[in-house]
């Protein structure tokens, strides 16, 4: 019987290459072939720069399949690839890991194709190999594309293969180490209930809200998105998130403590120099400004209860939208570029994180609404503090449901916008009587 899959250990490449803190991390970037400072990790999206199923490979006659690698990891930018331009769902100078459990795996010609073909590559797997037992590997496969392809000998990109692909052996102890420690949030994520979605708090800072606004005014209600910053925080987070999930999306900022007014960032502190308890915590302040409630939505059509994360490729308007240009002096969101400069190769791109959802409702509360953290508590800093990424924090329903009963409560005058319908308040009224009263069943 199969008990273990490889996505098990492309997660656990994915999850160690993005904390950058284990040992193993050190091993692989020990390896020439892996990038010094990377910029950006994305899994199992189709390589289209290098190999296309519709053309031939350059120096040959065989027409080979596409390859889709476990992973493109893109560097960032260096005088290497400082004239990259951005075009193509991948367009960008990276490096390709492929990840088996073993080598006696299936491994066919076209992933070879188009991991020697990058050149900057890497295999990663449980196999131990001797000295010079990878060299013998790598000879025989160009052998197999030689005979298969007879145009292509000599050609140069043939030439030291097991120095274009390296081998990277998976450190048996460190993907125990790891699985332990995460085999029950795995577990969780795939026996949740899908029939009950899952509740989130995402904090808006005064800067992001000019995005939002933008957002807004261009893609209305029905087809939204939102990014996020490269963080190992925003990963964690958003890749938990799912088709019909909850969010609540809300301007705020940290009330201070009365004695040091002037402290308004978020942070852990009760005041300056003095870390808040559990209990101080949740008795602490957040002053709420606006407050957007949506439900996450997949990409997918066939699966349900699917993950809404992606990351934006392409050339395309959505795919940019929060970038600015090339340029290292525009700072004009969605440019085209500024003067011979173009749109943002992935070296180079900021925003790669994003969340597709439909807004439901959105809220405009009273001039300096206050509310008490309650149990929500270090999870409105963890959401706020922008070094943290500003990541999406899980609450539970209760949580979330007073949340938005409280900020119901506090909405603006009618002058200022359009009331919540009464058929929304009898509800929110309702759920908040459920949570008093929990049904026996």
């Amino acid at each position: 019987m199969t008990v273990f899959q490889e996505i098990i250990l492309q997660r656990y490449m994915f999850a160690m290459m993005n904390t950058k803190i284990s040992q193993e991390y050190k091993n692989l970037k020990s390896l020439s072939n892996y990038p010094n400072d990377e910029n950006l990790i994305v899994p199992e999206v189709e390589y289209l720069e290098h190999l296309d199923a519709e053309k031939k490979l350059i120096g040959g006659e065989k027409k080979w399949k596409s390859y889709r690698p476990d992973f493109v990891i893109y560097p960032k930018l260096s005088e290497s690839n400082s004239d990259i331009e951005r075009k193509g769902s991948l367009f960008g100078n990276g490096s390709l890991l492929e990840v088996k459990m073993s080598l006696e795996h299936t491994f066919d010609t076209h992933q070879w194709i188009g991991l020697l073909h990058n050149g900057s590559s890497i295999v990663a797997s449980l196999t131990v190999l001797k000295d010079g037992e990878w060299e013998g590997i790598c000879q025989k496969v160009v052998k197999e594309i030689v005979d298969k392809e007879p145009n292509l000998e000599g050609a140069e990109w043939l030439e030291n293969p097991h120095e274009r692909i390296q081998y990277f052996p998976i450190t048996r102890s460190y993907l125990d180490e790891w699985y332990i420690k995460n085999a029950a949030l795995m577990l969780d994520d795939q026996l949740h209930d899908k029939s009950k979605p899952r509740f989130w708090l995402c904090v808006l800072t005064n800067g992001s809200m000019k995005n939002w606004e933008r957002i807004q005014e261009r893609f209305g209600k029905s087809k939204r998105f939102w990014a996020w910053k490269n963080h190992p925080l925003v990963l964690q987070s958003l890749m938990r998130v799912r088709d019909g999930d909850y969010l609540a999306f809300v301007h705020a900022q940290q009330v201070p403590h009365p004695e040091h007014p002037k402290t308004t960032r978020w942070s852990y502190n009760f005041k300056p120099g003095q870390k808040a308890t559990e209990k101080q915590m949740h008795s602490m302040e957040v002053e709420i400004k606006r407050a957007y409630f949506v439900r996450a939505s997949s990409s997918s059509t066939k699966q349900k209860n699917y993950s809404a994360y992606h990351v934006k490729l392409g050339d395309e308007e959505e795919a940019t939208f929060f970038e600015n240009c090339n340029s290292d002096d525009c700072s004009v969101p969605g440019c085209e570029g500024c003067s011979e400069y173009g749109k943002r190769p992935m070296n180079r791109i900021k925003w790669p994180h994003c969340l597709n959802f439909q807004e439901l409702d959105s809220v405009i509360c009273k001039d300096r609404t206050k509310i008490i953290r309650g149990s929500i508590g270090r999870r409105w800093s963890q959401s706020g503090l922008e070094k943290r990424g500003n990541h999406p924090v899980e609450l539970t329903y209760d949580e979330f449901t007073i949340l938005k009963a409280s900020i119901y409560a506090n909405q603006a005058t009618e002058t200022e916008q359009k009331r919540i319908s009464k058929t929304e308040i009898k509800n929110i009224i309702q759920d908040l009587k459920d949570i008093i009263n929990p049904s026996k069943d």
